[in-house]
């Protein structure tokens, strides 16, 4: 669903000085394990996540989900907050991966990536909390009188 690393740095040299949106993913992060890979460590995400290509306009959906290591943070620190409060809990998140130009002369790469939130995490609520707020207040009834 990527696109490779050449083809971000061709989008940049027609937006010179801009940040480029170029993933929305958004869904419902459920766990996150750590992992090790040839090229080092990061972490495995699992729920129900969809993805967007904002270039080429491709949507994916998976249970799993990898992202670049600032949105990881993201994503690991809002997952902590809520699993603090209900080691069971889940987060709602959305966010937008983009690009600028990578003006270090560290890495190959010609770009860097950025991220946008479009949401936040409720101050780590369970999702029972979340739903009861959403729904408002509980209409009780008046217990009858007892005689």
């Amino acid at each position: 669903m990527g696109l490779a690393p050449r083809e971000l740095e061709k989008i940049l040299e027609t937006r010179p000085g801009q940040k480029v949106p170029v993933l929305r993913i958004f869904g419902e992060l459920q766990s996150a394990t750590a992992q090790t890979s040839d090229l080092g460590p990061y972490t495995k995400f699992g729920g129900k996540f969809q993805a967007v290509n904002l270039i080429s306009k491709e949507v994916a959906r998976s249970s799993t989900l990898l992202v670049p290591v600032l949105a990881e943070q993201f994503l690991l620190d809002g997952l902590d907050a809520a699993k603090e409060v209900d080691d069971t809990a889940s987060i709602k998140f959305g966010l937008d991966i983009l690009i600028e130009e990578n003006k270090s002369t560290k890495g190959g790469w010609k770009f860097k990536y950025a991220i946008t939130p479009l949401t936040d995490f409720g101050g780590g609520k369970d999702v029972l909390t979340e739903m009861g707020e959403k729904l408002g207040a509980v209409p009780y009834l008046e217990a009858p009188a007892k005689k």
